[in-house]
């Protein structure tokens, strides 16, 4: 779980073109991702059977494969998915993904506790 939030916080930061991705793996940032987003938005399908579908098709790329395919999805994919993800974690955890955000992506503390931040 934590790679994938930390994949998925890394991709809204580093948008790149879809032509940038490799054509073997376009079809997951064009179609299968954000089918997936909606389906999620649309209570198709349940957080946790979103994330066990997310894995099942990331577990065999590498990496670098994970963020460029990600980096090159839709935002407002990128958020339902992230936000479907979080709603899986127990608050008592989501108290250290301030501290992930921090120590790993740079976040700055502010970003995380100025309610200005987090309005809307």
């Amino acid at each position: 779980m934590r790679k994938s939030l930390i994949w998925l916080l890394e991709a809204l930061n580093n948008q790149i073109k879809l032509t940038d991705v490799p054509e073997e793996h376009r079809w997951l940032a064009q179609w299968h991702l954000p089918n997936l987003a909606t389906d999620l938005a649309e209570q198709k399908q349940v957080p946790s059977e979103t994330f066990e579908d997310f894995h099942a098709v990331t577990e065999s790329m590498t990496r670098a494969e994970v963020v460029q395919v990600l980096a090159a999805t839709p935002i407002t994919t990128l958020m339902r998915l992230l936000g479907g993800f979080l709603s899986l974690l127990p608050i008592s955890h989501l108290t250290g993904l301030q501290q992930l955000c921090v120590q790993d992506l740079g976040v700055p503390v502010q970003a995380l506790t100025d309610p200005r931040c987090n309005s809307g």
